[in-house]
């Protein structure tokens, strides 16, 4: 099963990022690659038309989670595993 969110920057769409079983992936949206002055999300994640595999998209968003206590709450929220991302049965919010 793929789970896909939109990613927005400074209120613009910039990508989208994707989960199919355990692996991540992102692609930066069309429009906003031709936009003039459009810049990466990161150093990581330079602008390109072509997907992102796993270990790069992971190595950029993970770094955005929380850490700690509150990162345990989201993950049981969420039915995640706080290691992995693993999804589980998810818990009303």
């Amino acid at each position: 099963m793929s789970v896909t969110l939109q990613v927005y920057w400074n209120g613009q769409l910039a990508g989208e990022l994707a989960q199919d079983t355990a692996r991540l992936s992102f692609r930066y949206d069309g429009e906003y690659l031709a936009r003039s002055g459009a810049l990466p999300l990161s150093r990581l994640l330079p602008l390109r038309e072509a997907a992102f595999d796993d270990s790069a998209t992971r190595a950029f968003f993970a770094n955005l989670l929380p850490e700690g206590e509150i990162r345990r709450q989201v993950a049981r929220r969420l039915g995640i595993s706080m290691e992995n991302g693993s999804c589980k049965t998810p818990r009303p919010v």
